[in-house]
């Protein structure tokens, strides 16, 4: 029988959040579905992230711990779907910038309107201004070649129905996309059926670590995405308006 939620979480050198982003989920998740499991894949950490998710593992049943070689975060996202046999699948980052508190009101509201997706929008943006002004440029370069675009196309926090994910989604997203979560919510938005609903989620500072993502590695992803964009346009057909 398939569980009612999956939570899909990439995790690389979070070793000082993932302890944490764990109980969140369990305490502000997790009681308001009758069956949950929380996936996390860690893409080749080199920090203390296995370890402590070994020992976390083996303390939460609901916990089951993916390993691979490092990818990248859009192959570890994409890699956590595949493994999920969830009804619903609630996509996070392991960082804990999301505040879950709203998580109860946002699947009251999937059920009262029958969405089959809900995407975050951040606010307010807690993140460096390289990562802000990433996110303009995507959003303008979605905005030019579908017409549509998504408010915060990359925020971590996406609350879509498996079942909508594999129809609409995973047709046009390879398993080693750089951003799948940017594809899915133009997808989503853009020429489905799919019922989808935009929703502001709190956006909190990062509590502790450090943010892999420098100025170089920013700048390559920006690359791949704005690739990944143009190819999907291709896919779906889309014409500039």
């Amino acid at each position: 029988m398939a569980r009612d939620l999956s939570i899909v979480m990439p995790a690389y050198n979070e070793a000082a959040n993932i302890a944490a982003a764990i109980e969140e989920v369990h305490r502000l998740v997790m009681p308001h579905v009758r069956t949950a499991e929380i996936i996390v894949v860690d893409d080749g950490s080199t920090d203390d992230t296995a370890a402590l998710l070994k020992g976390l593992e083996a303390k939460h049943a609901a916990l089951r711990v993916v390993r691979q070689e490092n990818a990248g975060h859009g192959p570890a996202l994409m890699r956590g779907i595949t493994e999920s046999d969830a009804d619903l699948l609630l996509l996070l980052d392991s960082d804990r910038q999301i505040d879950l508190a709203a998580f109860p009101a946002h699947l009251g509201r999937m059920k009262a309107n029958a969405l089959d997706a809900l995407l975050g929008v951040r606010t307010p943006r807690n993140d460096p201004t390289s990562r802000r002004l990433l996110s303009r440029m995507m959003r303008r370069i979605i905005a030019a070649r579908f017409g549509r675009a998504p408010r915060d196309a990359g925020a971590p926090y996406k609350l879509i129905r498996t079942e909508t994910w594999r129809r609409h989604v995973a047709p046009h997203v390879a398993a080693d996309a750089s951003v799948p979560s940017v594809l899915a919510a133009i997808i989503l938005l853009n020429g489905t059926e799919a019922r989808t609903e935009e929703v502001e989620v709190m956006h909190k500072a990062r509590a502790a670590g450090r943010s892999t993502l420098n100025l170089r590695r920013i700048s390559a992803l920006s690359s791949r995405a704005v690739t990944e964009i143009r190819q999907l346009h291709g896919k779906l057909g889309r014409r500039t308006p």
